[in-house]
């Protein structure tokens, strides 16, 4: 399901680039798609 691949891709914390670890990751400014998605995977 899509919605699982979305969730895992936001637990990311580190980018996997040497510099700048932290570009493309979900922020806290996405907590409510986060939980949106939560509830179509249930």
């Amino acid at each position: 399901m899509e919605a699982n691949k979305a969730l895992h891709a936001a637990k990311v914390k580190r980018s996997g680039f040497r510099f700048h670890q932290e570009i493309g990751l979900v922020g806290k400014e996405y907590e409510k798609t986060i939980k949106r998605l939560c509830k179509i995977c249930m």
